[in-house]
């Protein structure tokens, strides 16, 4: 049975910009192959006034103890 690790990854954006698909896909690559994403969620109530939070919860496969 594989054992994964979890992990977040939160970007924070204006609200009338977007996230930019580079900014998501610069965190997509940091992920190891065959990491599974659990969730995508965004955050009404970001840190600062006019700013939102994408939140994107995942898991990646566990180092193996040999």
């Amino acid at each position: 049975m594989k054992h994964y690790t979890r992990g977040q990854f939160t970007i924070t954006f204006a609200l009338a910009d977007g996230v930019a698909a580079a900014a998501v896909t610069a965190i997509l690559s940091q992920l190891k192959p065959g990491a599974v994403i659990d969730d995508l969620a965004v955050d009404p109530d970001g840190p600062f006034a006019g700013t939102r939070r994408l939140i994107i919860n995942y898991r990646e496969p566990a180092k193996k103890d040999n």
